[in-house]
């Protein structure tokens, strides 16, 4: 279901983009690069180490990818995993494929790489997004500075979650943005 994938994969992470114009135009305002596949090995933050990056194929039982998700191990704090993109090609969306991916994540995270939160940001124009991540537990924590993407300026929310500890929610989480 999940699979990691390294620079030798970049022609089906590309595919991928591709597939999501649609993400691309409310992100961007305009595609994804041709080359975006190659460039997302390389995107840390100033610092951080390009090791931490993981970008994990989505790939159902026929064994196309069908989604990425990319995160940061240890991003911001030691114990947070931070996602920094999930796609879903659309006629994957609302399948259910999406949640399983997570799930998927998730015991990654607890297993592999030992932190015990998730925080992702979502773009305030994205509600369908943060619909998903809302009913998957994720709550506000606080909002992101306005940033920019390709032709486009976005605020954003910053949503986190606990894993491994059934019950627990994020300590003094802001109430729900809508």
């Amino acid at each position: 279901m999940l699979r990691l994938l390294t620079r030798s994969d970049s022609r089906l992470l590309q595919s991928v983009f591709d597939a999501c114009a649609d993400y691309a135009l409310l992100q961007d305002g305009q595609p994804f690069a041709p080359d975006v596949a190659q460039l997302e090995f390389d995107e840390v933050p100033a610092g951080f180490p390009a090791e931490a990056k993981r970008i994990f194929a989505i790939e159902p039982a026929h064994g196309l990818p069908v989604g990425i998700i990319e995160g940061l191990c240890g991003y911001p704090k030691p114990n947070i995993w931070f996602i920094g993109l999930m796609l879903i090609v659309p006629q994957y969306r609302r399948s259910g494929l999406g949640a399983l991916a997570l799930n998927k994540l998730e015991a990654h995270i607890l297993s592999v790489d030992s932190c015990s939160e998730i925080e992702l940001a979502v773009l305030k124009v994205n509600t369908a997004g943060l619909r998903f991540w809302e009913k998957r537990g994720f709550a506000l924590r606080r909002e992101a500075p306005a940033a920019a993407f390709g032709q486009k300026t976005h605020e954003r929310w910053v949503l986190g979650k606990r894993i491994g500890d059934a019950g627990l929610t994020c300590p003094a989480a802001p109430a729900s943005p809508r």
